[in-house]
């Protein structure tokens, strides 16, 4: 039984393909090479030369028939929605380039410790990860993850070849079962699955499968040429543009005055598409292509309750009882939040000094009607010395209301007041 890049494996499985100048195991080592092997039953025993054959010189590098497409470039236009607005348009253009892929195999030159094995006890009854007893679906992940030099693209195809279809018995069957897979992924495109699989890990996916064990083994050091896959991609400009005239119509997904939305439209020459950026409404989006370049997205709301953006102006006033406190809510609008809403501002008094150590003088709390109020400090505040300079800190909170939860505002910061 032999663990190395068996002739006899891979000639057992060839096909046309395979043997044409182009495959990956014409050139498995380099030419007259000389190598050391260790000769061990068990431990190592004393070191052995071992003569490899010539072999063909480095593969030919494969060339796979370029694919052109036309693409667009991405462009991108970003729009900022306010209160009262329930449409938005805009129109993007974008260059149409002539793109070309193409994939390219070439081969580097690696060398790897291959063992040799006259005789070698197991059947197959080691670790296999449940890949017999695993559904379909999962089969590809689970050969991955017990066969090394396996990703899960070519763990796919190895299970699409079939060729692990019943469990092999002997590492000689193992070796076979992985030449016939090879020969079905070049088919598909997959390249060097038994290189890596018997070559590169033969050693370390015995032991993993259970394989291992046996007599008169040699190890030796392998030169083989290992696939590495290229993609190439070359853009060219056509000198045609592409353009898309967007719409957006929203419904059911309100604003207050002071609050906005922004929308990214991209447009790539065939594709439109929209991405949200808005703490106050979620969005579900239904496009229509209303020609060969308008599309208009029909936007459904759902109002988020966000913690209120402190849009209250305040003037102070001195009256004939005193300081009064004006203050206004710019989003108030008649009718635009529920009925039974409410809006209350917390007030709070300093008095001026020095940075963090300014002291309270009083605090008060008033219900705005309409979205005003007026405040008569003295009689709630009596630590007001009429000369002296105050600072105003005010905070809202809604109560009851569609657009915001009842959390309080951020403090508006102020200017200092003389009472």
């Amino acid at each position: 039984m032999k663990f190395k890049n068996s002739l006899t494996a891979i000639l057992m499985f060839a096909t046309p393909a395979m043997l044409a100048a182009s495959t990956l195991e014409e050139a498995w080592l380099t030419p007259a090479s000389t190598l050391e092997g260790v000769r061990a039953t068990g431990q190592a025993a004393g070191a052995v030369p071992v003569i490899i054959n010539a072999a063909p010189p480095q593969p030919k590098t494969i060339l796979f028939d370029p694919v052109v497409s036309y693409e667009g470039q991405e462009r991108s236009v970003v729009l900022t929605r306010h209160f009262s607005e329930r449409e938005l348009t805009t129109t993007i253009q974008t260059p149409i380039l002539e793109v070309v892929r193409q994939k390219i195999i070439t081969y580097k030159l690696e060398t790897y410790e291959d063992i040799n094995c006259d005789y070698a006890a197991g059947d197959g009854r080691g670790d296999w990860k449940g890949f017999y007893e695993a559904p379909n679906y999962e089969k590809a992940a689970r050969l991955a993850e017990a066969v090394k030099g396996l990703g899960e693209t070519t763990a796919q195809c190895v299970v699409d070849s079939r060729a692990l279809s019943s469990k092999p018995r002997t590492w000689n069957a193992f070796e076979s079962a992985m030449a016939e897979a090879d020969a079905y992924c070049q088919e598909e495109g997959h390249y060097g699955v038994y290189s890596r699989v018997i070559v590169q890990y033969g050693g370390e996916n015995a032991a993993q499968l259970g394989y291992a064990g046996g007599e008169e083994c040699t190890a030796t050091k392998t030169q083989i040429w290992v696939p590495v896959e290229e993609n190439l991609v070359k853009k060219k400009d056509t000198g045609r543009t592409a353009q898309s005239q967007v719409l957006l119509i929203f419904d059911n997904a309100p604003l207050l005055p002071s609050e906005t939305e922004s929308f990214t439209i991209t447009f790539d020459g065939q594709k439109t598409w929209v991405q949200t950026s808005s703490p106050y409404n979620q969005y579900t989006w239904v496009s229509q292509k209303d020609s060969s370049n308008a599309v208009t997205f029909q936007a459904a709301g759902h109002r988020q309750q966000v913690t209120p953006g402190n849009s209250l102006t305040l003037q102070v006033f001195s009256g004939s009882s005193g300081p009064e406190l004006w203050l206004t809510d710019q989003d108030y609008r008649a009718g635009l939040d529920q009925d039974n809403a409410q809006t209350m501002v917390s007030i709070t008094i300093k008095k001026d000094g020095w940075g963090p150590f300014n002291s309270v003088v009083g605090k008060t709390q008033v219900y705005l009607t309409e979205g005003k109020a007026k405040v008569m400090l003295a009689p709630k505040m009596r630590g007001l010395k009429p000369g002296e300079a105050y600072f105003v800190e005010c905070q809202l909170t809604r109560l009851g209301s569609r657009f915001n939860n009842e959390r309080p505002s951020s403090a508006k910061p102020t200017q200092k007041y003389k009472f």
